[in-house]
């Protein structure tokens, strides 16, 4: 699946469709720090810019071989999809339009992969025919039981906390 989502506030989201989670109180300091916040069938993916960004999600059998590859921040969370569906969202989409994935029921590691992140954050990222550079998000999920968080590779910038 590919869409280009609007990360307002600086996210977009994946949920299970029947979540009645809230991310109000998963954005800690170190939720930021990863670029990942997680709750209950909900999961937070923190964007560079309040901007368009530009998605790519791939269902895998299985854990990747590769662990980073050429992204310039890699981080993993675990998601659990009780309902088989997953929704794929900016945080202030509108639910019933949201783009939806099938998948089998249960716990599902989640990595991200963000790219093109120094030139969304450089002071000229806006092109000279109007069309700006756009962050680039892959995500790849496949099933696997819970485990907690983690950045697999760390992108540093002034603007990240």
């Amino acid at each position: 699946m590919h869409v280009e989502l609007f990360a307002d506030y600086f996210q977009i989201l994946l949920l299970d469709e029947m979540t009645q989670s809230s991310l109000s109180d998963a954005w800690t300091s170190e939720a930021v720090r990863r670029r990942l916040a997680t709750e209950s069938g909900l999961m937070g993916i923190w964007a560079e810019v309040n901007d368009d960004v530009d998605v790519s999600i791939h269902l895998l059998e299985s854990r990747p071989e590769s662990e980073v590859g050429p992204a310039d921040h890699v981080v993993e969370g675990s998601l659990e999809v009780v309902s088989g569906v997953l929704v794929v969202m900016g945080c202030t989409d509108y639910l019933p339009d949201a783009p939806r994935l099938n998948l089998p029921a249960g716990w599902f590691r989640v990595r991200v992969s963000k790219s093109n992140l120094e030139a969304v954050l450089s002071e000229d990222a806006e092109s000279v025919d109007g069309q700006g550079e756009v962050e680039r998000i892959v995500i790849d999920l496949w099933p696997e039981e819970y485990s907690e968080p983690k950045v697999l590779k760390k992108f540093e910038s002034d603007s990240a906390a």
